[in-house]
């Protein structure tokens, strides 16, 4: 029987990792996994994890608005993201931006590096509330 608990915690072990590594966000239990892309090492990217907690902590029902409208959190110049896309990009001169039809957000590097979390939980509001309805719209 000792045995089995060993080989569970093993491999309860190695998914752990595995969605550590995988997903720069996530949460077992609300089903919540979001990737976060940041360039090198100077990056907002622990910011952007407590605007995704403090999202969760103040209002519910945008933070599952959030967990499934968006798999990606992009730290890149919303203009330089998806130059295919212009025509449809939300919000060009914005600290971020959302790109309809994905379910990825781009925030501006440069700008939300003098963020508080709560500005940047209130980003994550705006374009998940964006790409939200872009899907509903769809179905």
């Amino acid at each position: 029987m000792k045995k089995y608990f060993i080989r569970l915690g093993i491999i309860l072990a190695i998914a752990y990792i595995f969605l550590f590594l995988s997903f720069s966000y996530f949460n077992v239990f609300d089903f919540c996994f979001v990737k976060i892309k940041v360039p090198g090492l100077a990056s907002s990217k622990e910011n952007i994890k407590k605007a995704i907690r403090l999202l969760k902590k103040s209002d519910s029902a945008t933070y599952s608005t959030f967990c499934r409208s968006i798999d990606t959190i992009v730290e890149s110049d919303c203009r330089s993201s998806e130059w295919n896309l212009n025509q449809k990009v939300e919000g060009q001169d914005s600290p971020g931006c959302y790109v309809k039809g994905s379910k990825t957000i781009y925030l501006n590097p440069l700008i939300t590096r003098s963020l508080g979390e709560k500005e940047i939980s209130e980003l994550l509001r705006k374009y998940s509330k964006l790409s939200s309805d872009f899907w509903a719209s769809k179905e």
